[in-house]
């Protein structure tokens, strides 16, 4: 049976002018059952504006929600408001505190002003759409209709930046446990240091604040934000504003051995890897950074690229693929001689998080690194400090002993200096 509708008759239309203009109800929802589940559901002709079929809401009957702790998110729409740049700036000059202070008192003052925007928005964007109701049934108005529209795209950036559509793409890379300390030992002393008197010399050099810009123009401006809310967006657009103490910051960790751990607070979000995960290992763990964090990090992963002869800038994952089938052709074809070859096939899982610190910094040590510099990189690594975010929730705070994370821009490096104590 047609389960009817509400709102206007049609679902399409062709044509502005009155003379030329078609509309058909073409899009029709038929069921069988549906009522006796959705007693209360019915379908509605939403109003449109750029395309030519009329959206249609199914509505069900009203679900209960879990209720969740509110956790502060900055939102990409609210750039698109005239009065947040202002708000922003008034917020920012008006405290004296240290940087962590400030986002902070930010994130007090953005909360209240959305609030009160949000509810501002709701109300312009019904009053646009009964608008919209009542000129589809008569002549088109262009300027309601653009007004709609520049609504509709904040609402679309709204929701593109919930999608959360990159951390599928990224698939599972987490690796493997690295053996017990006494094979470790045995490794450690295989290595031969490979970084020349010059290389530690460059990597030593004061950082400059030219370098902190180049790694936040590098970040992606919507990825996911840490525990602090504000994601790499909110930096770029507002740079002009929150330049200075975010340089003082991120320059006093990185040239005057200040700590960072008050940026290195981490939210760790558990992403299924299968339709109905039972068991912790069927989630891939994501490590969400702070920005300011990740600033230090990428500036020291920027300046280490130079030197880390290992990583090549967008090699992609199916060139190493190419080259292990190469590698296991030449296997089957040796058919003569009296030495052979053997493949080994290593089954690897969660090696970051089971590294030892220690490890690291005595690989780190034997491949000839500097000893101002391994210090800052073990600061990036044991300052840390993970709070697991459940149904948008925060738990308690945890201080880890050892574990590397996914997601820290030198994650890459830590693992090719693990990867450099197996190599013979």
């Amino acid at each position: 049976m047609d389960v009817g509708y509400s709102g206007v008759w049609y679902t399409w239309e062709r044509g502005n002018l009155p003379e030329t203009n078609i509309r058909e109800r073409l899009d029709k929802r038929v069921i069988e059952g549906w009522l006796n589940l959705f007693s209360l559901g019915n379908i509605h002709h939403l109003p449109y504006s750029t395309f030519d079929h009329c959206p249609l809401l199914i509505n069900t009957d009203k679900v209960s929600r879990l209720s969740r702790d509110r956790n502060f998110h900055f939102e990409v729409w609210w750039t698109m408001e005239e009065s947040f740049e202002p708000t922003l700036k008034d917020i920012w000059e008006s405290s004296s505190e240290p940087l962590m202070e400030k986002l902070r008192n930010l994130q007090i003052g953005l909360s209240k002003w959305a609030h009160t925007i949000k509810g501002k928005k709701k109300e312009l964007q019904k009053r646009l759409t009964k608008e919209l109701e009542i000129l589809m049934k008569e002549d088109r108005d262009d300027k309601t209709l653009s007004t709609l529209t520049w609504r509709l795209k904040k609402d679309e950036a709204y929701w593109e930046q919930r999608a959360r559509v990159n951390w599928l793409r990224s698939g599972d890379r987490n690796t493997a446990y690295f053996h017990n300390c006494a094979t470790a030992r045995r490794l450690l002393e295989g290595i031969e240091g490979s970084i020349s008197i010059e290389a530690n010399e460059d990597l030593q050099a004061p950082f400059s604040e030219e370098e902190v810009e180049i790694a936040l123009k590098g970040m992606r401006p919507t990825k996911a934000p840490g525990l602090d809310g504000f994601s790499a967006i909110f930096f770029q657009k507002y740079w002009h504003i929150v330049r200075k103490e975010v340089l003082d910051f991120c320059l006093g960790v990185l040239n005057e051995g200040k700590e960072v751990d008050s940026a290195n607070m981490t939210n760790i979000v558990l992403i299924p890897k299968v339709q109905n995960p039972t068991s912790l290992v069927d989630f891939r763990l994501i490590s969400l950074c702070s920005v300011l964090y990740k600033l230090v990090a990428k500036t020291i992963a920027n300046r280490m690229q130079n030197v880390q002869s290992a990583f090549v800038p967008g090699r992609l994952i199916s060139d190493n693929i190419l080259l292990a089938y190469e590698i296991l052709h030449t296997f089957r074809q040796k058919r003569t001689g009296k030495n052979g070859y053997m493949a080994v096939k290593l089954d690897m899982s969660k090696a970051y998080d089971r590294v030892e610190w220690d490890f690291i910094k005595e690989v780190m040590n034997k491949i000839g690194f500097a000893r101002k510099w391994i210090e800052l990189i073990m600061k990036c690594i044991t300052s840390v400090s993970y709070t697991v975010l459940i149904n948008g929730s925060r738990g308690r705070i945890f201080n880890p002993s050892r574990g590397l994370r996914q997601g820290d821009p030198l994650s890459l490096f830590y693992f090719l200096y693990v990867v450099r104590g197996y190599q013979p």
